[in-house]
């Protein structure tokens, strides 16, 4: 059975040896990454309420996760897990990574205080609503995304 370790990343980590084990993960067009930058990785988890979850097998780079606690400054301090990111890569699939990764999240939400998660994908992805279903979601929306750019 193969052995996944989960780490979540903090500066303490080596940051720069990070990058470049992530930028060297066998990622391919469902990943949708563009590359990791170190800089920008620690302006990431400098933030508290952020989250960059990796996972490994034998040493190397299986999959990574992003995710950040968000608010609404409602009467009851509405707060949840937002989770933006879920990438398992290509020389990995189909060996648990990312049910692991997503129990992993939800744990952390737990320890930083939170009731709820919650992510999106595309309807047809079909691999990742599998995931997602399989995890025994409460509720499970339909909704459209827009994107706006915001530079030209």
């Amino acid at each position: 059975m193969t052995q996944i370790t989960m780490r979540r990343i903090t500066s303490d980590d080596d940051l720069v040896k990070l990058t470049q084990d992530l930028n060297q993960a066998a990622w391919d067009k469902a990943n949708d990454i563009k590359g990791y930058d170190e800089k920008y990785v620690r302006e990431f988890i400098e933030k508290n309420d952020n989250v960059l979850l990796v996972a490994y097998v034998d040493g190397d780079v299986a999959g990574v996760c992003l995710a950040s606690k968000n608010y609404a400054p409602y009467k009851d301090n509405e707060s949840w897990l937002y989770i933006d990111e879920v990438d398992v890569s290509s020389a990995f699939r189909r060996r648990g990574i990312g049910t692991a990764m997503m129990r992993k999240l939800f744990e952390i939400g737990r320890e930083m205080g939170l009731k709820e998660a919650w992510l999106g994908t595309e309807p047809d992805n079909t691999a990742a609503n599998a995931l997602y279903t399989s995890l025994g979601p409460s509720e499970i929306e339909k909704s459209v995304g827009y994107t706006y750019k915001l530079k030209n």
